[in-house]
C-alpha cells in the first residue's frame, strides 16, 4: 500500500500532465497581428470583430492600435461618419480598475498618413 505523501505526489504529477494536455489540445493557431515584412496589413479576416467595423481601412486600425495607452484596452468602435479619407469614430476604453471612457475621434488620410483632427 502506498503512503499518503505518495499518493499526494502522483494526484499531483497526474494534474499536471493533464492540465499539459489539455493545454496542448486547446491551444488555437496564433494570429500574428503585427505588421507583414512588406509593411503590408495583414488580411482583414485577421480583424474581424463584432466590435470593430469592417468597413474601417485596416492602415488606420493599425494607426488606432499604435496610439491606444498601454493601460488602456479598447473595447468598441462605432463610425459616427466617414468618406474616404474622413473618419469621424466613438472609441470606447476601459482603463483599470473601473473606468469607461468614450472619445469621439476624427481621422484624415493626408498623403497616404493617419492623422487626428
Amino acid at each position: 500500500m502506498l503512503s499518503s505523501h505518495t499518493l499526494s505526489r502522483l494526484h499531483s504529477v497526474r494534474l499536471l500532465i493533464a492540465l499539459a494536455l489539455l493545454t496542448l489540445t486547446s491551444c488555437a493557431k496564433p494570429v500574428q497581428l503585427e505588421q507583414a515584412p512588406t509593411g503590408e496589413s495583414p488580411p482583414s479576416e485577421v480583424r474581424e470583430s463584432y466590435l470593430i467595423p469592417p468597413e474601417i481601412p485596416a492602415t488606420l486600425l493599425d494607426y488606432l492600435f499604435r496610439k491606444i495607452p498601454s493601460e488602456s484596452e479598447m473595447v468598441s468602435i462605432t463610425v459616427t461618419d466617414h468618406s474616404t479619407d474622413s473618419w469621424t469614430l466613438e472609441i470606447t476604453c476601459e482603463e483599470l480598475p473601473n473606468r469607461s471612457i468614450v472619445e469621439r475621434r476624427r481621422f484624415l488620410l493626408i498623403d497616404g498618413m493617419w492623422i487626428e483632427r
